[in-house]
């Protein structure tokens, strides 16, 4: 059979220029996720920082699911892109407007915007244009069809999931902060098998005096005995 030349050819319009960029925007975003985790290194306490690890392995998990579901054509392909864009944008904004917040009850710090502040912008702008393309863009339509966007067996259940443990999380990381921070005010340490916590500024002096520390205080001298006098002058003739 004959193939009419005029005819248009799908696989020349399955992905357009604009979705090329986006992929690449998908692969600099995992680049940069898994930089930005590697130079924060570990901090004092792992508990604070396993939301943030959490995060940052199920963003990077996001943008990798959602680059071969696009490259392969998947029907979840536009809605796993159109979250990853929604997530961008959120967590960007919060980050912005905290830093006014900050401007605003500090006077010190000052406008004094770094390239944090502005990768935070460009996330923002670029993930609302991606945005407005996955949504009005005719060649988005025809490569994915609105009818046949679904989301795949599991796709909601492993996304829920990952809210959950995130949430779980952060729980966790703010009661482990009560915790600490009770167990410094009241002066007091706990032992247990495994570790041992004691506050330095605060001993039991009756403890002490058990273990055969003496309850007066120590003197060099006693009452009755003096100091020798300095030499005179005489001594020496």
């Amino acid at each position: 059979m004959e193939t009419n030349p005029s005819s248009p050819n799908r696989t020349e319009t399955k992905t357009s220029g604009v979705m090329y960029l986006y992929l690449v925007y998908l692969a600099l975003a995992v680049i940069g996720t898994i930089v930005t985790a590697i130079s924060s290194g570990t901090g004092y306490d792992i508990m604070l920082q396993l939301p943030t690890w959490w995060a940052q392995a199920a963003y990077t998990a996001l943008c990798v699911y959602a680059f071969i579901a696009i490259v392969g054509h998947k029907p979840n392909a536009i809605r796993l892109a159109k979250l990853q864009c929604y997530i961008v944008i959120a967590i960007n904004a919060l980050a912005i407007s905290h830093y006014f917040f900050l401007i605003s009850i500090t006077e010190e710090i000052g406008f004094n915007p770094g390239a944090e502040f502005f990768r935070q912008v460009g996330g923002v702008i670029a993930s609302a244009a991606f945005l407005l393309y996955f949504y009005h863009s005719d060649s988005v339509v025809e490569s994915f069809p609105p009818a046949e966007r679904r989301w795949l067996k599991g796709d909601r259940t492993a996304i829920i999931s990952a809210v959950c443990v995130f949430i779980l999380l952060i729980g966790a990381a703010v009661w482990h902060e009560i915790k600490d921070t009770e167990r410094e005010q009241s002066g007091s340490y706990v032992i247990d098998d495994d570790a041992e916590y004691y506050d330095m500024f605060e001993i039991d002096m009756d403890s002490l005096f058990d273990a055969g520390f003496p309850e007066e205080p120590m003197e060099f001298l006693n009452d009755e005995e003096e100091a020798a006098p300095a030499p005179s002058a005489d001594d020496f003739e």
